[in-house]
């Protein structure tokens, strides 16, 4: 059984009316809600520079929503952020590496970065072979 509290907090509506609950809410009223969040999210992600998001502890893995959001909202603009992205960590990348390995770098995330960021988008078509 959901949980009561969760499913009956009030929601605030696009317009700022308070008070629909998500007991009052279709599935697909619900539905529209996440992905008008999740635009909403992207655009502000959208706001932040190539080169600041490589430079960002997530490397650019704030976007890992948008693979599979894209599937049921494409967005050409973010698409191609997406892939001035992938330019700026390819730069990074080159600027950074010896021999492949970054340079007293967090090890740890750049597989994160390739497994959820990078093979994603080129699969997708924004990637480039470089």
């Amino acid at each position: 059984m959901p949980n009561a509290t969760r499913n009956s907090a009030p929601l605030r509506t696009p317009g700022g009316v308070e008070g629909v609950s998500y007991e009052q809410m279709t599935v697909d009223e619900l539905r529209v809600r996440f992905l008008d969040r999740v635009d909403q999210y992207l655009a502000g992600e959208a706001t932040k520079s190539p080169q600041w998001q490589v430079q960002s502890h997530e490397a650019g893995g704030a976007w890992r929503i948008a693979f599979s959001h894209r599937r049921l909202r494409p967005n050409a603009a973010f698409d191609l952020h997406m892939s001035h992205i992938m330019r700026a960590r390819w730069d990074w990348a080159k600027a950074n590496f010896f021999h492949g390995f970054p340079d007293e770098a967090e090890v740890h995330h750049e597989i994160e970065i390739f497994n959820y960021f990078q093979l994603p988008l080129y699969r997708a078509g924004q990637g480039s072979r470089d």
